[in-house]
């Protein structure tokens, strides 16, 4: 995926590859992309599998609203609300709360503090503030982040091409799967609100009947 940059003067958009943030001041958007050198991997939250992509090209981290859902955690006021430009079908979309996650990969286990967003290429991204706060260092040749955690050297490696293509399948059928739910959701409140005003119509027919001479 690639992002746009916006030019504030001319008003334009135009796709980049590099890895930027860019805050469009006017309407205090900030525009967001992963970049080529991010890694995709896999990590443990409240005992379940969950995708993860490690990504210096994102301006924050950030946990899915579905991870955040189907384990129940619990979220927080964001203390600084903002407007995320996102790829993908939600275009922007207003982040005002927090998640505290607590993640193992491996041996290493961590606390992070996630914005909580609409996603579904993934259900965790660690970003710029996760990397900076743990002095992570990217390989570029072998595409692995390293960091040192109460004494110890701990290297997250990314999944084969092949567990990658496996992962993306899984979150494109849970994806699915979602909307089907939410379509039928949608639809039964329809179909309710129209039974609540067919009855509604009943009583007022009623009443003015009553009501006549």
């Amino acid at each position: 995926m690639y992002g746009l940059y916006i030019d504030d003067v001319k008003g334009t958009c135009s796709p980049i590859t590099d890895m930027m943030c860019v805050k469009y001041k006017k309407k205090n958007l900030l525009l967001f992309w992963a970049c080529k050198s991010r890694v995709v991997t896999r990590c443990l939250i409240n005992d379940k599998v969950c995708r993860m992509i490690i990504d210096s090209g994102s301006c924050t981290n950030v946990a899915s609203v579905t991870l955040v859902r189907k384990l129940g955690l619990n979220t927080i006021n964001h203390e600084r609300p903002y407007q995320l430009q996102w790829l993908n079908d939600c275009g922007v979309v207003r982040v005002n709360r927090h998640v505290m996650i607590s993640l193992l990969v491996g041996k290493y286990k961590d606390d992070v503090l996630c914005d909580v967003v609409p996603m579904y290429a993934t259900h965790l991204l660690l970003g710029r503030p996760w990397q900076f706060d743990k002095k992570a260092k990217h390989d570029g040749f072998k595409n692995m982040y390293s960091l040192e955690k109460d004494g110890r050297i701990y290297t997250l490696a990314p999944l084969s091409p092949k567990q990658v293509y496996e992962d993306q399948i899984q979150l494109k059928k849970g994806y699915e799967e979602e909307q089907h739910v939410s379509a039928k959701v949608e639809e039964q409140k329809d179909s309710d609100k129209m039974e609540k005003q067919a009855e509604q119509h009943g009583e007022d027919v009623s009443k003015r009947e009553k009501s006549e001479p």
